[in-house]
Order: C-alpha cells, then structure tokens, then sequence
C-alpha cells in the first residue's frame, strides 16, 4: 500500500519553467493545482518574488473577499473569518477546509499603492481513497468474474495472473472477466488511488468445477420449488374464489328473475278478476257483488239440516195431533 504527500502541489515541467519566469516578471498570472483532504488544513503558496517592504496582500476566492496583509496584520472576511491567515511571504492558510473551501483562488500583491504580482490556484479538496473490496463469482469452469469496488477513488488497478487492468473513472468501481488458464488458485491485487492516498487490497481466488456445478444446481432446484409452490398456491385460491362465489351468484340470479317475473305479471286477486257473462246471465248481474263462496262446513250443516227437515216436521205434526186430541176432552170435575 503506497501514500502520496497530502496538500502536495502537482507540478509539470511547463509549470516549474512557467513559474521561474513570473519571478522576474511583474504583473504576469500563474496558475497552478492543489490538492488536500478535506478538513485538514492547507497552504497555498504564492510563486513569484513578494516585495519584503510594506507588501499589500490580498486574497480572494472568485469574488470573495478571503483575507488580506496590510502593514504586517492579517484579517479575514466572511465565513473565512478565524480559519484564513495570511503570512508576510503571501501564503494563505485555511484551518480546517471545509466543502465549499474548493475553487479558484487569486492572489494580488501591491507594493507602494502598485500591483507587482497576480498569481491563482486552483484548490481541490478530497476524500481519503477506502479499502477496496474485491468481489468474485465463477462463471463456468475456466472463468471468473472480479469485482473491484472503492470509493473516492479516480483510478482502479487490478492486477491478476500477471496483467494489470486499469480503470479510470469518478465512481470507482471496476469489473472485469477473466479467463484462467488453469483452475488452480489466483491471486488478486486491487490498488485504488486519487490524487492525495492510495488503498490496496489482495485476495485469493479459487473456483472448484463441482461446486460451481453443484452451486448452479442448488440453484435451479430452489427456483423449481418456488416456482411450484408458486403455482400450487395460485390454483388453490382460484379455486376457493370460485367456490365462494358461485353459490351467491346463483342466489343473486334467482332472486333477480323473480323480480323481473313479479314487474312483468303482478299478481291479481281472485276476487278483481272479471269473468263474461254465462248463458242466460246479464253484464249487469255479472257487476253485482257475488256472495262469498260458501265453506265446506257450511255446506255439510245446511246438507244436515235439510236432511233433519222432513223427520222434525213428521214430529212436530204428530206433537201437534197429540195436543189437539187431548184439547178436544175437555176436563171433568
């Protein structure tokens, strides 16, 4: 595991050649990049010779007023106040960087009332690069697939069977595919970087042709019962369903016939219905009020005393001769 230099300004040979020329030039811009991690305090440097009597400095981020050095007292603005110093060669201080610390940054010397040098830089701040974590599943039996996750990192290298796989990207994460030659155990490298750390990780990959046979199975045999169980379930409620609803379904049917039955025939009393005439009946003896029917019981009494008739009347005549007779002998005293 390897470590750059944190806050490490990151020079070319155009920059060192560019620089050398400014100090001896007034008045001429610089650019440069800085990197630091965030929350750990940073110095930014002026390039360039700083006039020793009375210098008038003055730092700005964009628009913002950062601090400034005038007659050998530093003072800060804004939400740089108590975090930003400047000191008499030019150099800036912030302790600690926060997010919005990051940016471009300009610098402005003055000496008697005169610009003498202008200078800018460019701050990045960033992150510690973490641990990588390296990932794995065997394909088939001569093939693997690796996984190389990170975070904070512009730059993945995997190294595995004696090649080197690099990837460049913001996200920091890397896969690739690799074809073993043999099935025999490997052993992977992942170095992850940025500009300010740097993270490696090693780990032995194996894959064993029967248990990625036997793994693969396992597989398709637990998809297959799910699957089942599944299926099972389905029909069992779809069964239940129409189970449940069929009979009240058929209710629902009767009673709806019978509605549309009563709409369409209301039912009529015997008694309102009207009958034509009979032969020899006139329409006006058919519009007269009918006695009621007469009942069962009625009829047997009126048939019993029609039969009774005759015989109390033989009774009562002979009751009646009897009487007469017995008038007829008057009484003797």
């Amino acid at each position: 595991m390897a470590s750059l230099e944190i806050c490490a300004p990151q020079f070319s040979l155009i920059v060192l050649l560019a620089i050398f020329v400014a100090g001896f030039t007034e008045g001429s811009d610089n650019n440069k990049e800085v990197y630091c991690q965030l929350g750990s305090p940073v110095f930014l440097d002026v390039s360039g010779e700083v006039p020793k009597e009375k210098p008038d400095i003055a730092w700005k981020q964009g628009t913002k007023r950062v601090a400034n050095f005038k007659r050998s007292v530093s003072s800060s603005y804004g939400e740089f106040k108590g975090r930003a110093t400047v000191f008499g060669n030019g150099t800036l201080r912030l302790n600690p960087t926060s997010q919005t610390d990051g940016g471009e940054y300009n610098v402005e010397i003055f000496n008697e009332g005169q610009s003498k040098l202008k200078h800018k830089i460019q701050l990045h701040l960033l992150e510690r690069v973490s641990k990588p974590i390296i990932e794995h599943y065997c394909i088939h039996e001569n093939g693997v697939n690796i996984t190389c996750k990170v975070e904070n990192a512009n730059e993945v290298n995997l190294i595995l069977d004696n090649r080197t796989f690099t990837q460049r990207q913001q996200n920091g994460m890397m896969s690739i595919i690799h074809i073993f030659k043999s099935l025999d155990s490997n052993n992977c490298t992942c170095i992850a970087s940025n500009q300010i750390s740097s993270m490696s990780e090693t780990k032995n990959i194996f894959c064993n042709t029967s248990e990625t046979v036997l793994s693969i199975n396992y597989i398709l045999i637990a998809a297959v019962a799910v699957g089942g169980l599944l299926l099972l379930i389905t029909v069992v409620l779809v069964t239940y369903c129409i189970r449940r609803r069929h009979p009240s379904q058929i209710r629902h049917e009767s009673s709806a016939n019978k509605m549309l039955t009563t709409v369409k025939q209301p039912a009529v009393p015997r008694q309102q219905r009207r009958q034509g005439p009979h032969p020899g009946q006139q329409y006006g003896d058919i519009n007269r009020p009918q006695p009621p029917p007469r009942k069962s019981r009625e009829r047997v009494e009126r048939g019993a005393i029609a039969e009774r008739g005759p015989r109390e009347q033989k009774g009562q005549r002979a009751e009646r001769m009897e009487k007469g007779e017995l008038r007829g002998q008057r009484p003797q005293y």
